[in-house]
């Protein structure tokens, strides 16, 4: 027989864990089950199913000591008998719309370290959940009308979309749905998305901060992207418009390479004293431009990027960027979406990214 005790302060639970092989006679550990987890936790049956199908409803100190017993024990909900319950399929979709776009960061292979983690998020975040997540492609407007009559979902938590005819088709499917990440423009839907504004006015002050004066701003697709051209309209707002030397042209790290070059003259001559660029990668062929000619940072020039990529680390030295906190977005998603199954509200969640210091401003 094997007993598991567990301390809550100063109070004791203790729950027999055996199961007996019918072959053998012998006792050997069991799944927990709710009863079981409800008795270590010291709370009823219906507040354990309401921690895991209705946390909203359950006080947020019970919920944790309810989560964090079950851990220590190993409980695992039934997610399946849940569904049944519920009567419907117990999915969350998680949807990748793929259309032919002039830019669309997602295909860029630098980047497909962003999809991995938020994938991984997701996973995370849906295992505190009685649902599981599903992908699903759509290469069309066409193929999202077409989950009407599929069945495989309850609601849907959409990846990277801002486009307007994509929304309208969703809204067609009449059931809940969240748009993630660059989806602060949308209204009249819910979204989990980050405050691009808000992002480029922390670059900018953590340039003006550190005593720069004379600024340039290297970007690109700035009519194609809006969160681009948010990051700009947030510089813009900390440093006055005809202040910044605006370069709007091809983005990655060759784009930046060429943008870098056209301001060495600039730095030389003390015209420019700071970059802000309107992301890593962008920012990675910049500074292989400026160090080719001889240019130091940041003794001559700082600079900043955008997005906290994990491979700048490659750089000689650290750079200063801003992180959107992806993985707290799209967690947060979950959340909501499951929320919006159960009460049909629209939630609207901005997430305000960070300033992550840097040794490429001098400060």
């Amino acid at each position: 027989m094997i007993c598991i005790i567990i301390n809550h302060g100063t109070s004791y639970k203790k729950v027999i864990m055996a199961k007996k092989n019918s072959k053998t006679g012998v006792n050997k550990p069991g799944k927990i089950n709710r009863k079981q987890l409800a008795e270590l936790a010291g709370v009823s049956e219906t507040t354990v199913s309401r921690v895991y199908n209705n946390p909203e409803l359950v006080a947020s100190d019970k919920v944790e000591l309810v989560r964090k017993t079950a851990a220590e024990v190993g409980y695992v909900p039934d997610k399946t008998a849940s569904v049944l319950r519920r009567k419907g399929t117990g999915n969350i979709l998680f949807l990748e719309i793929k259309m032919q776009k002039k830019y669309d960061w997602t295909q860029i292979s630098y980047y497909n370290w962003f999809y991995a983690d938020i994938v991984r998020t997701l996973f995370k975040q849906m295992e505190s959940h009685m649902y599981q997540l599903r992908h699903y492609q759509a290469e069309s407007i066409a193929d999202i009308l077409a989950l009407k009559n599929m069945n495989i979902c309850d609601a849907i938590l959409v990846f990277n979309v801002e486009d307007k005819e994509i929304v309208e088709a969703l809204k067609t499917l009449e059931m809940p749905f969240i748009c993630c990440h660059h989806t602060e423009k949308l209204n009249s839907v819910s979204i989990c998305a980050t405050d691009n504004f808000y992002g480029g006015m922390l670059a900018a002050r953590y340039l003006q901060q550190a005593g720069c004066k004379k600024p340039v701003y290297i970007t690109g697709f700035l009519k194609e992207t809006f969160a681009h051209s948010q990051r700009l309209n947030g510089f813009l707002s900390v440093f006055a418009k005809k202040n910044v030397a605006v370069l709007d042209g091809k983005i990655g790290i060759d784009g930046g390479f060429e943008a870098g070059k056209k301001i060495i003259a600039s730095i030389k001559n003390a015209e420019a004293d700071c970059i802000g660029v309107v992301n890593d990668l962008t920012a990675i062929g910049v500074i292989h431009a400026l160090i080719a000619a001889g240019i130091k940072i940041p003794e001559q020039v700082s600079i900043i990027g955008y997005d906290n990529l994990p491979f700048t680390i490659a750089l000689p030295f650290k750079l200063a960027t801003v992180d959107l906190f992806l993985n707290r977005i799209y967690a947060t998603a979950v959340d909501l979406v499951i929320k919006s199954i159960r009460n049909e509200k629209i939630y609207r969640e901005v997430i305000k990214p960070a300033i992550v210091p840097g040794e490429s401003v001098r400060l």
